[in-house]
């Protein structure tokens, strides 16, 4: 249940972003949770970078991107580090057009 409530969340968030919100807001959250990602580590700069791949549709990546955004605004501390977490979306380029 509190998995199903997180991504309710989470698919709330996104909701904003979408064209047909009502209708396809959950598909980019379950992209996001099977994707791929980089986790790139800068101990120097104490920051633990992901980078989440390309999903199936640039409308998900814009999406994406945005919940990036807001999430890279907490500035969240990995736990049992000190690195801050970064997010990114590997296929920046696609959301831009």
């Amino acid at each position: 249940m509190i998995c199903y409530r997180a991504e309710t969340a989470v698919a709330n968030e996104l909701g904003a972003y979408l064209l047909n919100a009502k209708d396809e807001k959950r598909m980019p959250v379950k992209q996001i949770i099977q994707n791929n990602a980089d986790l790139v580590p800068d101990y120097q700069n104490k920051i633990l970078t992901i980078i989440l791949h390309t999903l199936s549709a640039p409308r998900y990546n814009q999406a994406a991107a945005k919940l990036s955004d807001i999430l890279n605004q907490t500035e969240t501390i990995f736990p049992g580090t000190d690195l801050q977490l970064k997010f990114k979306i590997s296929a920046v380029s696609n959301c831009e057009k």
